[in-house]
């Protein structure tokens, strides 16, 4: 019985970490700055930070960085809560006309800082003040909230992926933990009557 109990304890801290990382992943939606966008003028960028792309996360610390792809200049928004749970507000003025990029640092932080799953998501440069990169994509049609948006480096497993692992892990613990507990079938406790 002390066998069984330590192979399933250790099992089960295995399996830990992989349940941990299938919860520790965000994805965040956000909208290309307008077309015609000008130095000085505001983007208001909504974002929206969602737990594995389904959940709005209601306590996250997200921010905005915008980089100039020429200067290598940076300037990071944070991003406020809105009315709407997930959905966070940044107001973006870039200070110079060219090619700018963006992240969304999605904020999937614990308050107290006991665990930090936070991930930075990059989207392509646009232009602004109509010089130096491709103009965007026109935007959809007017949502309440942004349609979530694939970031293009993740940079690690998908939640999926992490969950099937730490089942995969459970299932070969519990097959373990059977063989080790040495019940095998056709095989008879002892003091145990023999079947009829």
């Amino acid at each position: 019985m002390r066998t069984r109990l330590i192979v399933i304890t250790v099992l089960a801290a295995l399996a830990a970490p992989g349940a941990a990382y299938a919860g520790c992943a965000a994805t965040v939606g956000l909208d290309a700055p307008p077309t015609g966008l000008q130095p000085g003028e505001t983007w208001r960028a909504e974002m929206l930070v969602k737990q594995h792309g389904v959940r709005p996360l209601p306590a996250a610390q997200p921010t905005l960085t915008i980089v100039n792809e020429k200067t290598g200049e940076r300037k990071t928004f944070d991003a406020r809560r809105t009315d709407t749970v997930g959905v966070y507000r940044a107001d973006v003025v870039f200070p110079a006309a060219g090619p700018w990029r963006y992240e969304a640092y999605d904020g999937f932080v614990a308050k107290d800082g006991s665990w930090n799953c936070a991930q930075t998501h990059t989207f392509s440069a646009v232009a602004v003040g109509g010089e130096g990169a491709p103009t965007p994509p026109p935007a959809p049609a007017a949502q309440s909230t942004p349609a979530p948006v694939a970031a293009t480096d993740d940079g690690g497993m998908s939640g999926a992926l992490a969950a099937v692992l730490a089942l995969a892990i459970v299932a070969l613990g519990l097959g373990a933990a059977y063989l080790l507990s040495g019940r095998r079938p056709g095989r008879r406790e002892p003091g145990a009557a023999p079947h009829a």
